[in-house]
């Protein structure tokens, strides 16, 4: 895992417990009422879920990516309105 030592490592029951985590304890320090946090359009409910909470505790925004024709987020358009 490349890590400097197993100090660096948290494990996790699985992919949302660890989603979650990083947004409580990582991000919602972080984020400022200014902020935007990018998810795709297509998110999982685990994963968006976390997010919503978190930005509705920061004043901060979940901004929705639209899926291209290339099936990436955000590819070709600009989340900004006007830009």
């Amino acid at each position: 895992m490349n890590a400097p030592s197993a100090d660096d490592l948290i494990w996790t029951r699985g992919t949302t417990e660890a989603i979650k985590l990083v947004a409580r304890s990582y991000a919602r320090p972080r984020l400022q009422p200014c902020d935007e946090i990018l998810v795709s359009e297509a998110e999982h409910h685990a994963n968006l879920i976390p997010w919503l909470m978190v930005s509705e505790q920061t004043g901060s925004q979940v901004v929705k990516l639209p899926i291209g024709t290339n099936r990436l987020p955000g590819s070709g358009a600009s989340h900004h309105p006007g830009a």
